[in-house]
Parts: structure tokens; sequence; C-alpha cells
């Protein structure tokens, strides 16, 4: 553990305090009791050393720890994609059909596995618009954007302490918050994806995520015109017409 050089300095006015012949056990004295004899003054200047002293080398040590701190979340942003989910769902994310080392084996070859935007935007819909029979494909899909979302809300939770400023995170927020509306501009596929992506948001109530993103203008609520049941109402009569019948394989 390294160990800051001002550490050191409240033991040496400790030992200052002593070498003058003070006492450390505080007492009781008279008006005037330090003017009475030389060895008075100098206990009392010993008290003022070991408290200034003491203050300071916590100062030292406060701020050593908030470094600490501040470091061990700013690895939370440069390892961002250090967890399979995250990584899994960043690739999703960034490419509409690839494979993707999406399930739990050792082989290579078990482990990867096609995944399209058709596939990712129906995990995505919400149960209680579309029940789903398991399926381990889409359960894999939903993990993934889970870890991913989960360490977008815990990145909201650490600014909106002033544990980390809103400069450490944005150029993140704004590459991925960015992806995100891409979805909602492009192909109908696309527009699908990033509006099912956006329910899926608000039906997990991952507020955080989205206070994340509209700190750097990128508003990822369900209906950006401000219903917030025109998006919903949507998907609803796509799940109707059988849209979203076809089965993950």
């Amino acid at each position: 553990m390294k160990i800051s050089k001002f550490s050191f300095f409240p033991v040496f006015v400790v030992g200052l305090a002593v070498g003058a012949g003070s006492s450390l056990a505080f007492l009781k004295v008279p008006s005037g009791w330090f003017f009475q004899s030389p060895d008075n003054l100098s206990t009392l200047l010993g008290y003022a050393l070991v408290a200034g002293g003491t203050l300071f080398g916590y100062h030292q040590w406060a701020g050593e720890q908030r470094w600490k701190r501040r470091e061990v979340l700013m690895n939370t942003i440069t390892a961002f994609d250090a967890t399979p989910g995250s990584r899994n769902a960043m690739m999703i994310i960034s490419c509409p059909d690839r494979d993707i080392p999406l399930l739990d084996a050792e082989s290579p070859k078990d482990r990867y596995t096609r995944v399209t935007w058709y596939e990712v935007a129906q995990a995505l819909i919400p149960d209680d618009m579309l029940p789903h029979s398991y399926n381990n494909k889409r359960s894999a899909i939903r993990d993934s954007f889970e870890d991913f979302l989960g360490r977008l809300s815990y990145i909201e939770h650490y600014v909106a302490s002033n544990l980390l400023d809103e400069n450490d995170v944005k150029p993140l927020v704004i590459i991925w918050g960015k992806k995100i509306e891409y979805l909602s501009d492009n192909r109908e596929m696309d527009l699908r994806l990033g509006r099912n992506l956006k329910i899926y948001i608000e039906w997990r109530g991952l507020t955080n995520v989205q206070d994340l993103f509209e700190r750097f203008e990128s508003d990822i609520r369900v209906n950006l015109k401000g219903d917030r049941e025109i998006d919903r109402n949507e998907l609803a009569a796509e799940i109707a017409k059988g849209d979203w019948d076809r089965a993950i394989i």
C-alpha cells in the first residue's frame, strides 16, 4: 500500500510535544495557567501542534481515499465491456446480423450463435405485452441487455452522487446514446428495435438509464413526442397482426 509522506506528520508533532515535556492528557487548568511557567506554555503549544497535525493528517488521508475511490469508479468506465453480457449487447447494437458468443459453453462452436435484430427486438418485448415461453437464446439476449443497462444505471448513480463528473462519462454515454437513437431513425426493423429497447427500459423501470442519456441531450424515453402510450400501442397492434410470431431459433 502506498503511504503518503504526509502520513508521518502527526507522529512528528506528537514527538515534538512530548519532547517539550507536555502531557497529552487533557486537564482542567486555571485562567492564566500557561503564563505561570515555560513548561505550561510548551504543553499548550504541544496540544495545538497535535491537534493541527492530526487534522492535517486526516485531511491528507481523506484526500487519498477520495482519489482511490475515484480510481475504482473510473475503472467501471474504462472496463465497461469487461463482462460478457455487456460486451454482447454492445456488439448486438452495433450490427444487425452477426455471430455473437451468446451462450455459456466451452467450445467456440457451441458458444457462438447468429443473432439478428428481429430476434433482439422480439426478446425485448415486455412479458405483459407478449408472453414468452422459455427459450435459451431469448434469455441470453435479455441477460446481455440487463447487464449492459445495469452498468449504465450504475454510472448515472455515481454521477448523481457526485462520485464522478459528467465529463468522465460523457464520451461513453454519447457514443451509445447516438447508437440507440440511430436505431430509431433508420430502416423499419432498426426502428422497431430502437422502439422496443426504449419500451423495455421503461417497462423495467430503469429511470437511471433514461436520466443518464438525458444529461447529454439523448432522450431515450418512450415516444419523444410526449405521449408515452403511442409506442406501446403501435407495438401492441403489430403483436395482434402476428408480426412478432416468428420463433427465435
